[in-house]
């Protein structure tokens, strides 16, 4: 009976140290998240400027800075939330097939 309890609560514990170090890991990646997008909009034009690229002679708009920062932003959100749901569901993943390697070596 004390080595169910035991393995209860190493599973217990180790699951809530997944927890913490998975809200930790979305904290860190929130973080860098928000001080990547205010430096990309920190650096581009104010909002709405187009540059007329000699329009008389080539009849071309070329949009400036705004739209591709605008892309940079959706390419850093979209690999924030891929790594932010990626490495703990990884590691809750890592430890289940651990775990489970583990109950394999047990006695019968």
């Amino acid at each position: 009976m004390a080595e169910g309890k035991t393995g209860l609560t190493w599973r217990r514990g180790l699951f809530r140290v997944w927890v913490l170090a998975s809200g930790l890991w979305l904290l860190v990646i929130g973080i860098v998240w928000y001080q990547e997008c205010t430096t990309e909009r920190a650096q581009t034009a104010p909002a709405g400027y187009i540059a007329l690229d000699q329009p008389a002679i080539s009849g071309q708009i070329t949009l400036d800075q705004p739209a591709h920062a605008a892309d940079k932003i959706r390419a850093l959100t979209i690999t924030a939330v891929t790594l932010g749901a990626a490495v703990p569901f990884g590691l809750l993943v890592l430890g289940l097939l651990i775990g489970w390697a583990a109950r394999g070596f047990r006695p019968a």
